[in-house]
């Protein structure tokens, strides 16, 4: 199917639709006010088939403590966390207020101080130049209008449906409608049709290209570090050349008769200097 709706769900729903929700787009819509929201989602959204692409929303103002980012970011490290160019994408229904920008501006903070360049915020509610429309499952007839309009808009993003949904039974009903509508499109329009299934193909090798070229990048920096914790001037780097200079240069015969010593002393056993298939050192 062409279009990928949004669909907007609750903790309750979560758990039902685990086992049949395959290749969808879900919201996941979490209070932070609500004791173990963000906890419980998360442990839910562990059980999600890799097919199915989510992402946050919050539904209500809370305190940006550090605590609730940290609980907020840690979902954007799950592989099939929705992210545009790279940014984690999240949905903000709260209202214009001052506790709003301050909790997008220390997600961006905390976001970025893990590694992540950007954020995509959208909004529900506001001027913002990211504000999405948000229809519920019984708007049957906007659900169709909003369907033939992305479907005949070239430059329109086919996953620019948001639905707020009850129950399965729900999303089953609306893929229908919308299966429909693209079934009346593909026989009307055959070859815009096409196009946009080659458009949606291309985004998605292109996603699939990116997230292993970042992987690759992440392994490059992390073997860089390493190199370079390597070659600095550290303990181990010393006790290397303190080796190579004093111990590696001494003639053969000066280090087994040092070994010979030790077997006098007691600290190494006999056999071992004749075979190298037995323990040298004693306990």
């Amino acid at each position: 199917m062409l279009q990928i709706p949004n669909y907007i769900l609750v903790g309750d729903m979560i758990e039902d639709s685990i086992l049949i929700l395959k290749e969808k787009t879900l919201v996941i819509d979490v209070n932070p006010v609500k004791p173990d929201s963000l906890s419980d989602s998360y442990r839910l959204v562990n059980k999600f088939h890799i097919s199915i692409s989510f992402y946050l929303a919050i539904s209500s103002p809370a305190i940006p403590d550090t605590k609730l980012i940290n609980e907020i970011i840690s979902f954007f490290f799950l592989g099939n966390y929705k992210k545009t160019n790279g940014a984690p994408v999240i949905l903000i229904f709260i209202e214009p207020s001052q506790s709003r920008e301050e909790l997008i501006t220390n997600l961006r903070i905390g976001a970025n101080a893990q590694g992540f360049v950007n954020l995509e915020v959208l909004f529900a509610e506001g001027k913002k130049k990211k504000v999405i429309t948000v229809l519920n499952s019984t708007d049957t007839e906007k659900i169709a209008v909003a369907a033939r309009q992305q479907l005949n808009l070239l430059t329109t993003d086919i996953s620019d449906l948001y639905i707020r949904v009850t129950s399965k039974e729900d999303i089953n009903m609306i893929d229908q409608y919308l299966q429909n509508e693209e079934n009346v499109f593909r026989n009307q329009k055959k070859d815009v049709f096409i196009m946009k299934e080659q458009n949606k193909e291309l985004r998605e090798n292109f996603e699939r290209a990116k997230l292993l070229t970042d992987a690759m990048q992440e392994e490059i920096q992390i073997l860089t570090s390493h190199i370079d914790i390597l070659r600095s001037a550290s303990q181990a780097t010393l006790l290397q050349n303190y080796y190579n200079s004093e111990y590696e240069i001494l003639p053969k015969w000066y280090k087994q008769v040092g070994h010979i010593i030790k077997v006098v002393i007691g600290k190494r056993t006999f056999k071992s200097l004749f075979t190298k298939n037995i323990k040298k050192y004693k306990d």
